[in-house]
């Protein structure tokens, strides 16, 4: 039994090419903005911090998409670190739109669409912890609690490392 091919679940399947739909219409918008730069050297470090945030955040779906269809523990190990990223991004936003009072001011884009991302990326954290996606990704051995407590080490230290690069980098 122990050597019984898994069958990929459904959600997976839809997760997988919906991720890398997703992050392959952000690395096209990211190539669509950048076309007027010649070099990376016409951005201050500021401008290079954000545009490498940008560029992780759009390659982490498109990777752990690959990966989660593949049914390979890293792109597990992605997705779950992609999805604490989410969730720290857009609670983050939900915080700083709550304490600017820009609930009622337009345009409606602000609390209303970093909160259903919040609530998105929190039901695919959700999942990412379920027993059909650990089974499919091979990681069903490794403890939840430690996943979780290395994915949102791994997120907080890379906030901070941008963070830094931001303030600093100047």
């Amino acid at each position: 039994m122990a050597n019984d091919p898994v069958e990929r679940p459904s959600v997976a399947t839809a997760l997988g090419w919906l991720a890398i739909a997703w992050g392959s219409i952000g690395l096209l918008a990211m190539l669509y903005g950048a076309r007027s730069l010649t070099s990376l050297g016409q951005l201050n470090s500021f401008q290079q911090a954000v545009a490498a945030s940008v560029l992780l955040i759009v390659l982490l779906p498109l990777v752990a998409g690959i990966g989660v269809l593949k049914g390979t523990p890293w792109g597990w190990w992605i997705l779950g670190f992609h999805s604490v990223m989410g969730i720290f991004r857009n609670a983050q936003a939900c915080i700083f739109l709550l304490l600017r009072g820009e609930i009622a001011k337009p345009p409606a884009y602000n609390l209303e669409m970093a909160c259903v991302r919040l609530v998105v990326f929190l039901a695919l954290l959700a999942y990412w912890r379920s027993n059909d996606l650990r089974r499919w990704c091979k990681v069903e051995t490794v403890s939840r609690r430690s996943a979780l407590g290395f994915v949102c080490g791994a997120a907080a230290l890379t906030v901070a490392a941008f963070t830094l690069w931001q303030w600093y980098g100047r």
